[in-house]
């Protein structure tokens, strides 16, 4: 550990003590004094009591013994570095002389000083929890804890109390001397009768001046607000301003401090307002013909695909979302990301056709993890892959800068991206024989593992490939299709030809084979070439074996067949959907649920074809018809969609309800009103859904309690950006949808110290704030890792010192009168 002791050595809390040592000649002056009243002390008695008063004075000098015992261990300086402490990092804890440390800096995570560190977050716990865990080791003395109390984290006070069972000193010293900030507090908007209302709240740390501005962008931006402010601390200024945005689109609220300060972070917050006409979006593959049935006071815009949004303020201008994608290939990795978004948000989607789908790991594509079905052969037909791989000494040649062998042994590991959990993998390396170097058995393969176990192969020795394909086709596993990938030089010892076709038929292997060819283009005379004629299998014959990734993946593909099933099918829809004569398709895609939550509403034999789910604040439904631009199937594939597209769009929300949403902090206050007719709506059973900007991060949900007549409020969590919140009623339908402004985070929420935090910090880990870590604050904050207390032997030795001359003075009576 870095900060070691050096020497043993002494020091003392307060040596401007050592100035009162003159006051050790005062019995010299007591003794000469009483001579001259005729009163002799024997000179040692006299020695004695100067001994004393020195001991006395330097046991005031508070003394200090280092590097025994507790003190002989380094303290931890966790340091803070996150964004909020800007500008205050070169004031760093100094530890007194002699004391070791090591110091460490925490934010959004733990690093030494000058590693990167996400600065974007205040999380405490992992800091606390490494400390804790050093302190029950033996290895640390004590902690410094350096920070703004900022903590951005909610599972630190668990770990703090982890922390106070170790029996550690902890100081606690605060950043005091933040640079001046302002920032915006909150801003909202809302739609009223008389257009939108927008709230925006600014506040500062120290007096400043700032501009104000607040802009409606988009279609006929517009600017609502410019103001110079004198902005003072604990004063927060609130405005209030009215604007009529267009009816049909989504308006996006601005506000913005300038000059920009130190932290730039919170000078802008941005807001949404949904519109007022309900649309729908249909964005189809070109030329597929679809008829849908669009719900009642629901318009439908077709939107082409290089136009549709690629954000998710773009997607909010629409009710619901129609895509008509028979390949999964229509939208762009931007605008799957952020319609996936809108449906997290709030929004709809009917999706005709499915997400991407050509490998395994195309599953986790956004637009398939908002997905009712998801296109998925690969789970119904597991595959069992037998990678026979050449390791003769003809691999070891280099092709560039890397050996034939390191160039397959890649590709090998490149399986991964298409293979399931269901799937599984062995690895038989050959060259006089052959050797199993990996199989994951029954359950999937540890890539990790696979790649360690093809390091270890060197490649030498001649090509005899029969025997490995003859190990490769050993009987058993029925319960998966058996696909053989053979890599190879085409010039192979020979082998019965035959025979191994035979084989491979009894035993139901596919094989697949890449050869490595002398460059000539002739394949006829070699066995191997025989036998992938033999039994129908691909030969793909190279001159080196870049690109063999991607010719396993095109095996596997065709290995497990088409994921559209065609024929003439008739859809079972479930009784409790709406009625309406039975559908037939032609083609769907072979799918399956996405989650728990998914209700599949029709099927094709025991294929979904036809489900619905909520997802985040939102609705998605699949339809898992292959509409053509021939239009076979649109009318059957509108026919499903009409059954969903009600509950798709939702309803149109209640005009009873109207609210606001403010920022207070790291939380978001819901406030609702229910009037109806002037009068107040009472007892409504509301419960609020926010979905933050993380699309992974959790739905927090809460029920609405009534504070006032027809006033009902909620506090939620808010996240680091923006998000929507929905309120619904006990059947699950939405009343009411607003955005949550978009900020600088959490982090920027506040700046400067957060006394309360760091007051409850000290009393869970008991600990002290103070303002700096000199030796006398650690001697009096925390006594036993200062060092061995030096002070208490002296002054015991003073007072015997003390005690003996007086006994002895006692004993002895008066002296002669030339004694001191």
């Amino acid at each position: 550990m870095p900060g070691v002791y050096a020497a043993i050595s002494l020091t003392f809390a307060h040596p401007w003590w050592w100035l009162a040592a003159v006051a050790a000649v005062a019995p010299v002056w007591i003794a000469r004094a009483g001579r001259r009243r005729g009163r002799a002390t024997r000179p040692w008695v006299t020695a004695a009591r100067c001994v004393a008063v020195a001991l006395v004075v330097a046991a005031l000098a508070r003394p200090m013994l280092r590097g025994v015992g507790a003190s002989a261990r380094p303290w931890l300086v966790l340091r803070d570095v996150s964004a909020s402490t800007r500008r205050q990092g070169a004031s760093r804890p100094m530890l007194p002389e002699g004391i070791g440390s090591e110091t460490l800096s925490f934010a959004g995570g733990l690093a030494e000083p000058g590693r990167p560190v996400d600065v974007a977050a205040t999380n405490l716990a992992p800091a606390l929890r490494l400390a804790a865990a050093r302190a029950a080791a033996g290895r640390i003395g004590g902690v410094v804890i350096q920070t703004d109390g900022q903590f951005t984290d909610t599972d630190w006070p668990a770990a703090a109390e982890l922390l106070r069972q170790r029996d550690v000193p902890v100081l606690i010293v605060p950043l005091t001397r933040p640079p001046a900030d302002a920032r915006i507090v909150d801003l909202s908007a809302r739609r009223s009768d008389r257009g939108a209302i927008i709230h925006v709240t600014v506040s500062a740390n120290a007096p400043q001046q700032r501009t104000l501005t607040v802009r409606r962008a988009g279609d006929g931006a517009k600017e609502l607000l410019r103001r110079t402010l004198q902005l003072l601390p604990g004063d927060p200024a609130t405005f209030e301003l009215a604007d009529r945005p267009p009816a049909g689109a989504v308006s996006v609220y601005s506000a913005s401090l300038d000059p920009a300060d130190a932290f730039a972070e919170n000078d802008r917050a941005e807001t949404v307002i949904a519109p007022q006409r309900r649309r729908l979006a249909m964005v189809a593959a070109p030329g597929a013909a679809l008829a849908i049935d669009r719900p009642r006071g629901v318009d439908v815009r077709r939107v082409a695909p290089a136009d549709a949004a690629t954000t998710v303020d773009g997607w909010m201008q629409y009710a619901g979302v129609v895509v008509v994608d028979p390949t999964g290939k229509l939208l762009t990795p931007a605008q799957r990301r952020s319609l996936a978004d809108y449906v997290r948000s709030g929004g709809g989607l009917l999706l005709i056709g499915t997400g991407r789908r050509d490998t395994p790991g195309e599953l986790d594509d956004p637009l398939n993890r908002v997905a009712a079905l998801v296109a998925n052969p690969f789970q119904r037909r597991p595959l069992a892959v037998t990678v026979v791989l050449d390791a003769s000494g003809s691999m070891a040649q280099r092709a560039g800068a890397t050996a034939r062998f390191d160039q397959a042994a890649q590709a090998v590991t490149a399986l991964e991206k298409h293979l399931t959990d269901v799937d599984t993998l062995t690895v038989i390396v050959f060259s006089d024989q052959p050797r199993t170097v990996y199989d994951s058995g029954d359950g999937p393969a540890d890539f990790a593992e696979l790649a360690d176990a093809l390091q270890q192969v060197a490649p030498a020795g001649p090509t005899h490939v029969w025997p490995a394909l003859q190990l490769a086709a050993r009987p058993g596993g029925a319960q998966r299709q058996r696909l053989i990938l053979a890599v190879s030089d085409l010039e192979t010892e020979p082998f019965a030809v035959a025979t191994a076709a035979q084989r491979l038929v009894e035993v139901g292997a596919s094989l697949a084979v890449v050869a490595v060819t002398d460059g000539s283009g002739r394949t006829d005379r070699y066995s191997l070439a025989a036998l992938s004629r033999t039994v129908d299998a691909p030969l793909v014959a190279t001159d080196d074996l870049v690109g063999l990734a991607e010719v396993f993946g095109t095996f596997i593909r065709q290995h497990r067949g088409p994921g559209v099933r065609r024929g003439r099918f008739r859809v079972a829809i479930d009784d409790s959907s709406a009625g309406g004569a039975p559908a037939e398709l032609s083609a769907y895609v072979l799918c399956a649920p996405t989650a728990d939550n998914v209700e599949v509403l029709g099927r094709i034999e025991s294929d979904p074809v036809l489900a619905i789910r909520r997802v985040g604040l939102g609705r998605s439904a699949s339809v898992a018809a292959v509409v053509g631009s021939d239009g076979i199937d649109g009318r059957a594939a509108g026919q499903l969609a009409g059954r969903v597209m009600a509950w798709m769009v939702g309803p149109p929300g209640d005009p009873r309800i109207s609210g606001q949403i403010a920022r207070r902090g790291g939380e978001v206050v819901v406030q609702l009103d229910a009037f109806e007719a002037h009068s107040p709506v009472n007892g409504l059973s509301l419960t609020a859904s926010l979905a933050g900007a993380d699309r992974d991060g959790p739905l927090h949900r809460a029920p609405l309690q009534q504070i006032a007549p027809g006033r009902y409020e909620v506090v939620l969590p808010a996240g680091d950006g923006a998000g929507w919140v929905s309120v619904a009623d006990e059947s699950g339908g939405v009343l009411w949808r607003s955005a949550v402004s978009r900020t600088g985070g959490r982090e920027f929420d506040a700046i400067g110290v957060n006394w309360a935090a760091l007051g409850r910090l000290e009393r869970l880990v008991g600990g002290r704030i103070v303002a700096d870590t000199s030796a006398a604050t650690i001697s009096r904050a925390a006594p036993r890792a200062g060092g061995a207390a030096v002070w208490p032997w002296l002054l015991g030795a003073a007072m015997a010192l003390v005690l003996a001359s007086w006994v002895a003075g006692r004993r002895g009576g008066v002296g002669r009168r030339g004694a001191i």
